[in-house]
């Protein structure tokens, strides 16, 4: 099965937390190829729903 990119063009930092509190996992990403941030809410097969994007403006500090 070829990778699927849920993160976006140039992920660079992940965290790995309960965010929305239903007792799955999720994930956020930063993306510094989109200057966002994704948020990917667990499914219960530990696979991802789409991700959701936010904007950040320029990443910069430990993200460049």
């Amino acid at each position: 099965m070829a990778p699927v990119n849920y993160a976006g063009a140039n992920p660079t930092s992940v965290i790995i937390g309960d965010f929305n509190g239903d007792g799955k996992l999720d994930l956020a990403v930063a993306d510094l190829g989109g200057n966002n941030g994704n948020l990917l809410l667990g499914n219960e097969a530990g696979t991802f729903q789409s991700a959701l994007s936010f904007a950040a403006g320029t990443l910069t500090g430990p993200f460049r």
